[in-house]
Order: structure tokens, then C-alpha cells, then sequence
């Protein structure tokens, strides 16, 4: 058969393209650039602007209606159906801020849910498609694909301090205008690619593709730092910022250049049939043979008729598990309270930290001096996709093992209780550390979780799970965000004032709350072991139930 050109869309360029698309994701993480911007020109207060924010959150972590989509019409139509999404939501809320159209606060809550609602769509297109493309490799394309989420407000953050600062208007207006670019890019060349050879090594180049992620955080790490502590000029920033980009070019080009060409037009090989965005971990496993299904794992025992099956598994009277089998077991929701309070607690500071660098700059209700959110934006934003790969790497090597992912889970909310306690102290300075510590475990979260419910539960449910469990997000982020930080920084207002002019105290109190909400937190974790026996390689096995259980 006549190779194809490397031009011609296979599952390399989709691969590349997919830097671009993921990265999108992580626009909502931006939100610190510009918030102060809206707060100030629309005067609302702390409550009112952070409920903007979680309206934006709840689009984001929505995400049931994607898979829907993505089920029905496939990759393109699910990128296609966010491009609309971003590129309506976006623009309105643009204008609406700018006050070239008559926007009341319902209606740019409505803008930016329907603009940040992109997002599951954009990483469903690309995690699902990807996988598919890479059955062999699922956990490591998962914990690429999702990196890149995690690294996007670093991306959106660099190029508004190389080219755009101070204009943040500017940049809210740029927004939709690059999601939308972005889309229309993915759309020829996000497809399944069904024309692939199985017996390459894609493993072993993907981990390289992970091992350069790091090296592009600590490079986005270290140019927010600079701007933050060092007076260099505009042209200079956007010189480095350039550096940065040609980077992430490289990561776009470079998988199709290289690999694909090598592996393109080769003999069409057999795909999983009816691979769909609800059966994509089911499916990976249903490319293995029986012979490379890890034994040890009881959840692939389970679905195999073994002795250990899980005791987490509802089945109906044709022996089938049923979708509310994980809602009705006492592990879920210890899972759906961890996620809530850790996944609140990172959005807590992602959405309030540019108040929060603001009142640690005013004493005396006197400004001494000004905020550089944007760098703030961009190391959280970097230490959360390190979060993710160095977590994935470890879960990646020891998933299997639940009281691992259990240690993380603890080890995670002591880190981010740790951060935000540092984050409420007076001295500025410590700043930097809080917020590459609280990104650090909020990334670490999302590396945590899908482990935690594939081994909790049933694979082929897995997404049904995942997207159950994602409504603790909200709920959290609701609690912590904008029912404890923001009103609390509403009350220590002056009368007539929107803005809080009481240096630490305008978030000591409520910050307090949530690194508290984090160590008591740390105390469910554990409490899923309660089933499970110890002193065997595969510690998750799980205990038979007695007659009295039964």
C-alpha cells in the first residue's frame, strides 16, 4: 500500500493537534488575569464576581452532555459543537463587559457558562479520539491529553504578558477569537485513523512527549517568576514568550513529522467496535488478550467471573451491573466529599487570587504596591499540569494499589491545606510557594480521582462514575469559593467601597475555613480501605463477605 503523506490526517497529527485543543481547556484556570478588570469597570462585589466565576465552573465541569455528542456524531461534530459553544459564549460575554451590548449580571453568567461549556466538548473530542487512536497506550495518552488542560492558563497566561499586558479587555476579546482558530484547526484533523502499525513503540515516545511536558512547566515556571521579581522590558517578554511558543509548536508538529511518517499508510488493523466515549476504558482492555490482563486487578477479575469479585458492583437479575451501582455504596460518596472539598479548595484560589494578592498589597487601605496576577495565573497553572504528570506517573506504576491512591488523596489535601494556610499569611513573599503548592495538589487530584474509580467500580462504567463524581466539583466550589471566601471578603467591605481595603484580613478568616475543611477531609480517604485485606502484592484485594453480609 502507497504511504500517506504526513500532511494527510492520521493519528499522529490528531495527536499534535490535540496539544492545541486540550490546552483550551484550561481557560477557565485564566480567570485571575482579567477578574479584577471585571470587578472593578462592572463594580461587583467579591459574592457577585465570584458567582461569575462559578457559573463559568459549572460549564466546565459539566460534562454528561459531550459524551452524549460525542456518542452520536463522533469527533469532528463534538469539536464542532464546542467551537460554536466557545466562540458564541465568549464574544457575548465580551461584549457584554465592554458594554457594547446591554448585559445584565444573569446574562454574563449566561455567556460564560455557555462559553466555558466548551471545554468538556473540546476534551472529549481530543481525550476520546486519542485513545482510540492509541489502544494500547491508553493511560499514558489520558495523562498527556489532560496535562495539557492543566497547562493551558500557563499558555493563555505567557502570551498576555509577552504581548498583551496590561490590556486586559484586550485579552478577554482575544479570547474566542483563539478558541475559535484552535477548533477550526481540529476539525480536519481530529478523526479516528484506523490505518496503523501495532508493533512500534509508541509507549516508549509518548513517555518522552510526558518527560518534555515537565521541562515546558519549568520553562513557563521560571518566566513567571522573572516578570514577577525582575523589571524587563515589554519587548524582551515578548521575546521570551515567543521562545516558549515555538516550543509548543514543536509539540504540535513534531509527533506527525516524526512518527507519522514512519507509521503512516500501513495495513488497516482492528479497532474495538462501538468505542464510544462511555466505553473507552472497557474497550482498551478489550484490545489486550487475556494473557496481558493483569490478574492482580480484582475490578478486571470482576468483569471476568474471578473469585475476588467486587463487592462495589451491583448486578440486575441478568447479572449485568447497573449504572447506579456506585451510588448506592458508601465509597462514592466519601470519594464525591474528597473531591468536593479538595476541588473547592483549588478553585478557591484560582478564582479569588487576584483579590487575594490585592488586599496582601494594600495596608492601611493604602496600596503599596501593584498585582502581577497574570504570573500568579501562570505558575499555578504550571504546577497543576506537574501535579498531574508526576501523580499519573506514580498511579500509572502503582494503580493498582488502592492504599496508594488513598495516601495520595491525604497526601493532597494536607498539601493544599498546607498552601492555603501559607496563602492567608501576611507576607506576600509566600505567596509564590502557596500557589505552586496548591497547584501542585490540585493537579494531583485529577490524577487521583479516574484511579480511584476505575478501581473502585466497574471499568465499563467508568465515565458514568467520573461525571457523577465531577458534581462535587461544583457543589465545592459553590461552598468554598463563593459562600465562604467571597461573602466573607463582602463583609469586611467599607460602607459605599467594592473593593476590600483591610490588607489580610479581607480572606484571613475564610482562607482558615478551607485549609481547615482540607485536614478534616483527610480523614475519609482511609475509610475505603475498611473492605480490603493487606500483605498481598495486589493490596487491593477485596475481603470475601461473610454470610451475615450476604
Amino acid at each position: 500500500m502507497k504511504g500517506r503523506s504526513i500532511f494527510s490526517p492520521n493519528r499522529w497529527m490528531t495527536l499534535g493537534t490535540s496539544v492545541l485543543i486540550s490546552s483550551c481547556c484550561g481557560v477557565n484556570y485564566a480567570w485571575g488575569i482579567y477578574s479584577s478588570t471585571l470587578k472593578s469597570r462592572l463594580e461587583y462585589s467579591q459574592a457577585t464576581l465570584i458567582t461569575l466565576s462559578f457559573w463559568g465552573n459549572v460549564g466546565q465541569f459539566f460534562t454528561p452532555p459531550a459524551g452524549i455528542v460525542y456518542d452520536a456524531v463522533g469527533s469532528r461534530g463534538t469539536l464542532f459543537t464546542g467551537l460554536i459553544l466557545a466562540t458564541t459564549g465568549y464574544t457575548l460575554m465580551y461584549l457584554g463587559v465592554s458594554g457594547q451590548i446591554d448585559a445584565s449580571f444573569n446574562l454574563l453568567c449566561v455567556f460564560y457558562c455557555l462559553g466555558s461549556a466548551m471545554q468538556p466538548f473540546y476534551d472529549t473530542a481530543s481525550l476520546f479520539t486519542n485513545t482510540s487512536n492509541f489502544p494500547a497506550d491508553v493511560n499514558s495518552i489520558i495523562g498527556y491529553t489532560k496535562a495539557w488542560n492543566g497547562i493551558g492558563a500557563s499558555l493563555f497566561s505567557t502570551a498576555y504578558i509577552g504581548y498583551i499586558q496590561p490590556n486586559n479587555l484586550t485579552f478577554l476579546k482575544l479570547i474566542p477569537v483563539v478558541l475559535a482558530v484552535v477548533g477550526a484547526v481540529g476539525l480536519p484533523t481530529t478523526q479516528i485513523d484506523r490505518i496503523h502499525k501495532d508493533d512500534v513503540n509508541t509507549g516508549s515516545f509518548i513517555q518522552k512527549l510526558l518527560g518534555s511536558q515537565m521541562l515546558l512547566v519549568l520553562a513557563v515556571a521560571a518566566f513567571a517568576l522573572v516578570n514577577a521579581n525582575f523589571s524587563i522590558s515589554q519587548g524582551v517578554l515578548a521575546l521570551l514568550a515567543t521562545i516558549i511558543m515555538v516550543i509548543i509548536s514543536c509539540f504540535v508538529v513534531l509527533p506527525a513529522s516524526i512518527v507519522g511518517s514512519a507509521t503512516s499508510g500501513l495495513f488497516l488493523t482492528s479497532l474495538p467496535e462501538g468505542l464510544s466515549a462511555v466505553s473507552v476504558y472497557t474497550a482498551s482492555h478489550d484490545c489486550q488478550s487475556d494473557d496481558q490482563v493483569d490478574d492482580a486487578d480484582p475490578l478486571l477479575l470482576s468483569q471476568r467471573g474471578g473469585d475476588n469479585a467486587a463487592l462495589n458492583v451491583v448486578v440486575d437479575e441478568d447479572g449485568d451491573d447497573v449504572w447506579y451501582s456506585s451510588l448506592i455504596t458508601i465509597d462514592f460518596w466519601i470519594i464525591f466529599v474528597v473531591l468536593a472539598v479538595a476541588a473547592g479548595s483549588g478553585l478557591t484560589v484560582i478564582n479569588n487570587i487576584a483579590q487575594i494578592l490585592s488586599s496582601k498589597n494594600t495596608h492601611d487601605g493604602v496600596v503599596t504596591a501593584s498585582t502581577d496576577s497574570a504570573s500568579f495565573v501562570a505558575l499555578l497553572s504550571a504546577s497543576n499540569c506537574a501535579g498531574r504528570i508526576i501523580v499519573g506517573y506514580v498511579c500509572d506504576r502503582t494503580g493498582k494499589r488502592l492504599s496508594i491512591v488513598v495516601a495520595g488523596f491525604m497526601i493532597m489535601l494536607a498539601v493544599q491545606s498546607a498552601a492555603i494556610m501559607i496563602l492567608s499569611s501576611l507576607n506576600s513573599s509566600f505567596a509564590y510557594v502557596a500557589c505552586i503548592l496548591s497547584g501542585l495538589a490540585y493537579g494531583a487530584l485529577w490524577a487521583l480521582v479516574p484511579t480511584a474509580t476505575r478501581l473502585l467500580w466497574a471499568p465499563k462504567r467508568f465515565a458514568t462514575n467520573y461525571n457523577f463524581l465531577s458534581i462535587g466539583t461544583i457543589l465545592g466550589n459553590y461552598v468554598l469559593s463563593v459562600k465562604v471566601t467571597a461573602e466573607h471578603y463582602d463583609n469586611q467591605l467599607l460602607p459605599g467601597d467594592y473593593i476590600c481595603k483591610k490588607g489580610s484580613a479581607c480572606f484571613e478568616s475564610a482562607l482558615h475555613i478551607v485549609a481547615i475543611s482540607c485536614a478534616v477531609a483527610m480523614l475519609f480517604p482511609p475509610i475505603v480501605l475498611r473492605k480490603y485485606k493487606f500483605g498481598n502484592p495486589a493490596d487491593n484485594q477485596l475481603v470475601p463477605p461473610s454470610p451475615s453480609q450476604l
